[in-house]
């Protein structure tokens, strides 16, 4: 694979079936694949939700959920679990066969998702708050995954890529990453890495 860099004016947008949102695509692996479960490895989206009202199950999948932009939401499941987002860039994992209602705090909100089948492969990721050190982007699974949320950043070390803005994704895999590659700059990057089962 050869390392992608993504704008926002790539993503594909979807409306909901419930008319309670819209999510827009920013990638998929393997790329066109559907959302069934045995469908996709990975999918990273952003979802706009406008309204109350319960989120799609996704059994044998694993979810990570941040808000990016609103007041905040609750997340109850049935399995008595409460989810409270109401800070940005925190993430939030949970099961995708949680059944899950949302509640908005006040207004429509925006929010950051990965989904990953568990069957075929497990992710970690982290926040980066970037300052005047570089934080290292050492290669530890098969992709990497870099979403700038707020600002800019530098790319040292990933083939063909050398800056993001907010907005922008950067997906490389492990043979586009050096083994010193870092990143700087004045942002607030979500770094999710991807390592096949």
């Amino acid at each position: 694979m050869t390392a992608r860099l993504i704008r926002p004016d790539a993503h594909r947008v979807m409306t909901w079936k419930n008319g309670g949102g819209t999510t827009a695509e920013i990638a998929i692996a393997p790329e066109g694949a559907s959302l069934a479960v045995d469908g996709f490895v990975w999918r990273l989206s952003l979802a706009h939700i406008e309204q109350d009202g319960p989120f799609s199950a996704f059994p044998g999948i694993d979810r990570t959920i941040m808000l990016v932009e609103g007041a905040g939401m609750t997340l109850t499941t049935d399995t008595g679990t409460v989810i409270s987002l109401d800070h940005r860039f925190v993430p939030q994992d949970f099961p995708g066969e949680w059944a899950v209602d949302c509640r908005l705090a006040s207004g429509p909100v925006r929010d950051l998702n990965l989904m990953v089948n568990r069957a075929r492969g497990g992710r970690s990721w982290e926040i980066l708050d970037l300052g005047a050190k570089p934080a290292s982007l050492a290669a530890s699974g098969d992709t990497l995954i870099l979403h700038a949320l707020v600002g800019h950043a530098t790319l040292m070390g990933i083939a063909g890529i050398d800056r993001i803005a907010e907005g922008d994704t950067a997906i490389a895999a492990a043979g586009d990453i050096a083994a010193d590659a870092a990143v700087s700059g004045d942002g607030t990057i979500f770094v999710a890495t991807i390592a096949a089962r």
